[in-house]
């Protein structure tokens, strides 16, 4: 059975799709994870223990004009022309002798009527060549994008094991015609831009995002038409819209994978809150495999979207890594001590997970403690400026913050062990926030490393209940993050480090595989 798992992200870092994968396709399916291309990977096809990695290239289509806008636009100056030239017909007609009719009826007003008739006359056609110069050269710049794109594939689908010799033959018939065999363009959902309303369509940044979806949405539909895939796997609601298209259209089987709540993520705005509501309402019929990360966010999704299947819990778990001795590269990467203890977050830098009040609280902790922060994101600029901020007003500032880059997922434990204690400081800002269970509620613990999280019902949990870690204060505030902090004895971190060892022994990624495996079988 083949399966194309459809993420909108480049997969290198997404390690729940990985892990997910990897665990179908211990089934002895064929599994696929289809992505795209973005700032963090642009390889094409790329071959991950067995699994096969494809990106979408989507930039071109992205650029791709629109025959119809075009078209619209010249009909558009073309009839305002042939109102102009009507009008301007009926004086010829009336008065044969223009220079008469100017004299006899000579005005101020008629002169300046017929100079502004033929101005313009002269500005439509002048636009409309325009027009057609633009759409012209966008066009070229499309294909020569698009062939380049292609072209790259084309690379790297030597030793690959998915990438048959028909879907390669297509690549290159797609080098002579732009034509595609079969294409979700003129069967795209355009309604969703309308869901947001009206006024937000005429928006040129809303106009942009939507583009960008479609553009990836097409590209992917392309990929999956070639694969051809018996399971349509989509991660996150981005992904759904499309893979449900391709359900209806080649009758395969559709899971659906839900890692937020998205109809109160933290981050959206909340025009997309609504459309991913009516999204979700309108392919739940679709789903014939429904899965999510936590029992809270089941009983939400039963409740307010009963037309998905029952729930399949699969936590954000990881597997399980082996005991290893410290090798000092974190305090050495950060360049701080060994004997220095590391507070670090590790993970996305984004707004509304609590970064800069975590930052903030710098100031305040023991001289013992260093803030390390290891990963990436949008709100890094901020979080570096705001450190800076704090540096002009207290140069000791300087010896408290560090920034690490991100690493591999498969090296993260080596990295993650040398903590003393893993922060999860996300704002109550959204029922998604207040029910969440992030990656990082395994990784910590998987490296040994206790918790100092916010106390929202799911952390509060697993981190009670199995005794691995603290809370912070809610609403965040610098000086009590500090505290509460700085209140944590020596040997409480101790003993909360081995309990770390017995969560992870009997709650990691293996649990959750056995569980996806199953259904997956019973699925098919």
């Amino acid at each position: 059975m083949k399966v194309c798992k459809v993420v909108f992200n480049s997969v290198s870092h997404d390690a729940r799709v990985l892990k997910e994968a990897s665990s179908v396709a211990e089934l002895g399916n064929d599994v696929v994870i289809v992505g795209i291309q973005d700032a963090n990977n642009r390889v094409p096809i790329e071959q991950y223990d067995d699994l096969l990695i494809r990106r979408s290239a989507w930039k071109s289509e992205a650029l791709k004009p629109l025959s119809s806008v075009y078209y619209m636009k010249i009909f558009s100056y073309l009839f305002l022309g042939i109102v102009v030239i009507y009008a301007f017909y009926n004086v010829l007609i009336n008065y044969k002798n223009i220079y008469e009719y100017i004299i006899s009826n000579y005005s101020y007003l008629t002169a300046i009527s017929i100079i502004i008739s033929l101005f313009l006359s002269v500005y439509i056609l002048k636009n409309i060549a325009r027009m057609h110069k633009i759409y012209k050269k966008r066009v070229k710049t499309y294909k020569s994008l698009k062939a380049q794109e292609i072209n790259e594939e084309l690379k790297f689908t030597t030793g690959t094991t998915s990438i048959t010799g028909q879907v390669k033959k297509n690549k290159n018939n797609q080098l002579l015609n732009d034509n595609k065999s079969k294409s979700v363009n003129d069967n795209i959902d355009l309604p969703r831009p309308i869901m947001a309303g009206l006024l937000k369509i005429l928006d040129n940044k809303n106009l942009k995002t939507w583009k960008t979806i479609f553009a990836r949405e097409r590209t992917i539909y392309d990929i999956l038409v070639e694969e051809m895939p018996d399971v349509v796997h989509a991660h996150d609601i981005s992904a759904l819209p499309i893979c449900a298209k391709y359900k209806q259209e080649h009758g395969c089987k559709l899971v659906f994978d839900a890692h937020e709540m998205y109809d109160h993520l933290a981050q959206s705005e909340a025009d997309m809150s609504k459309v991913n509501k009516k999204i979700m309402l309108k392919y739940s019929k679709d789903v014939d495999m429904f899965i999510t990360i936590n029992d809270s966010i089941a009983a939400y999704y039963k409740e307010f979207y009963p037309d998905f299947p029952k729930a399949v819990i699969v936590k954000n778990a990881t597997f399980m890594a082996d005991e290893v001795e410290y090798d000092g590269r974190l305090h050495q990467a950060a360049n701080i001590e060994l004997d220095k203890k590391i507070l670090l977050y590790q993970g996305g830098f984004a707004s509304k997970r609590g970064l800069l009040q975590l930052l903030m609280s710098a100031e305040y902790l023991n001289d013992e403690w260093v803030l390390v922060f290891m990963g990436w994101g949008t709100l890094q600029k901020d979080m570096k400026l705001l450190l800076s901020t704090l540096i002009h007003k207290n140069n000791k500032m300087e010896s408290k913050v560090r920034f690490v880059p991100k690493v591999k997922q498969k090296d993260l434990p080596f990295w993650t062990c040398g903590a003393t204690l893993g922060v999860i400081p996300y704002e109550n800002t959204s029922l998604n926030h207040w029910f969440c269970t992030p990656n990082k509620l395994w990784e910590y613990p998987n490296a040994g490393v206790p918790i100092i999280a916010s106390p929202f019902p799911e952390l509060k949990k697993v981190i009670e209940s199995n005794e691995i870690g603290w809370f912070l204060p809610d609403p965040l505030s610098p000086k009590e993050i500090a505290e509460a902090i700085n209140n944590i004895e020596s040997s409480d971190l101790l003993n909360a480090r081995k309990h770390c060892r017995r969560f992870i022994v009997k709650d990691n990624w293996n649990v959750y595989a056995k569980i996806l495996q199953k259904k997956y079988e019973e699925l098919v």
